[in-house]
């Protein structure tokens, strides 16, 4: 089922705060311009980065985090992306507002959504 017209509406509101919090930062990974994408019960960010297969000067977006609103329970709970594009649940992220959801991503304290992983997650190869 999809979010209502009123939260709808609301989460626009949060999504857009967000968003203009973060506008001319590049201190997480170089983001440049953030988007979103409302479908059904669920937000996904985007950060518009330059595209490694493309032009010089070409972007394509790149998933940062997906949010996922539990109308049964009336939580949020929160994904991340890995390498390999497969969704992953983040741990400690199931809240009980948007608003957490969007601290925890701009923490990013594991570094699981602006690419930039702390050196204790660092593996060697």
């Amino acid at each position: 089922m999809a979010l209502s017209e009123s939260e709808y509406q609301s989460v626009r509101v949060e999504l857009t705060r967000f968003l203009q919090s973060r506008l001319g930062r590049s201190d997480k990974g170089g983001d440049g311009e953030l988007l979103y994408q409302i479908t059904g019960q669920s937000v996904c960010l985007f950060a518009l980065r330059q595209n490694a297969q493309g032009e010089p000067g070409e972007k394509a977006p790149l998933a940062v985090a997906k949010i996922n609103f539990l109308r049964p329970s009336g939580v949020w709970k929160l994904f991340w992306m890995n390498d390999a594009l497969r969704w992953h649940a983040y741990e400690g992220g199931t809240v009980k507002s948007l608003g957490k959801a969007l601290e925890i991503i701009e923490a990013d304290e594991r570094g699981r959504f602006w690419r930039k992983r702390p050196p204790s997650h660092r593996q060697a190869h």
